[in-house]
């Protein structure tokens, strides 16, 4: 399994608590647009709750996508995956909208029950193995 950005932590940066062992956090980072893309997108990132703490989709806020030959179209793809977030394991993955002067976390993630811990203390021997 290929992780796009992972950070292990003892800090609960969305409860602001701390936690009794390390958490770990997975950014999932692509450029869906269509239907079929987006689905793409949510379900790697429910396959992620199984080795982390808390999982975000971290998409551009706007893209430019040409519909036609000759024609561009502005799409709010934060707005496209959302719509899409709120299945029964979708609704635990948080959303980042990214802008050219921002980050936002526009969805907060719930914290993952579903992970399994022997993989998810690989993840954070592996994290901690390169500091």
């Amino acid at each position: 399994m290929e992780l796009d950005v992972v950070a292990v932590g003892s800090i609960d940066i969305f409860s602001q608590t701390r936690a009794k062992s390390p958490l770990v956090y997975v950014v999932e980072g692509k450029l869906a647009y269509t239907r079929k893309l987006i689905r793409d997108v949510v379900e790697e990132a429910i396959l992620r709750l199984t080795v982390a703490d808390y999982v975000l989709i971290a998409a551009p806020r706007k893209a430019r996508i040409w519909i036609s030959n000759k024609e561009l179209a502005e799409v709010v793809v934060v707005d496209e995956i959302r719509k899409r977030l709120y299945g029964t394991y979708s609704r635990k993955l948080g959303l980042m909208a990214i802008d050219v002067a921002s980050v936002e976390v526009t969805k907060n993630p719930e914290r993952s029950r579903l992970y399994v811990p022997s993989a998810k203390e690989l993840i954070i021997k592996s994290v901690l193995k390169k500091f």
